[in-house]
């Protein structure tokens, strides 16, 4: 496979990713009651329904397939690396990229699944996943600190 075949799949790749993450924000990001009416209409009614239904599904299946895309991302890059760099590169350094880019897919995946989990009780709640900075303000948390909220943290909600 040429270095351009790789590039065009690291851009396919980075497309995936895109999509996960932009897929993840508009069907967690729509106030439920948006979400109840285009559940019962139109294209794509049945993935409304699951949203509604099973949330936490869903939010499985868009973080996994974005992992994936992510995942499969690094090992093209680490590959060209490796191709345009030659011996020049050596095994540890391929290795220390290899570490350093997972770190970073798995550490903004974490991020975006625990946003999500407020995001989503924001949205069953409240009507919006994107009152969850409301939310950790009110409860006197920090963005990174609503990254490592244990299970079953109580949490206070704002009037409707």
């Amino acid at each position: 496979m040429s270095n351009l075949s790789l590039v065009f799949l690291l851009i396919i790749f980075l497309a995936l990713s895109a999509f996960f993450s932009a897929g993840e924000t508009a069907l967690f990001g729509l106030p439920r009651l948006r979400l109840r009416r285009l559940a019962r209409q139109g294209a794509g009614a049945g993935l409304f329904k699951q949203v509604l239904e099973a949330p936490h599904r869903v939010l499985v299946g868009i973080l996994l397939g974005n992992t994936l895309a992510n995942v499969a991302a690094t090992a093209v890059t680490a590959l060209l690396l490796f191709r345009l760099a030659g011996e020049r590169l050596t095994l540890a350094g391929l290795v220390a990229v290899q570490v350093l880019a997972v770190s970073f897919v798995e550490f903004s995946t974490g991020f975006r699944s625990d946003l999500g989990r407020l995001g989503e009780l924001c949205a069953e709640e409240l009507g919006s996943a994107s009152r969850w900075r409301e939310v950790a303000t009110l409860n006197g948390w920090t963005e990174d600190e609503v990254t490592r909220l244990p299970p079953n943290t109580a949490v206070k909600l704002p009037p409707h």
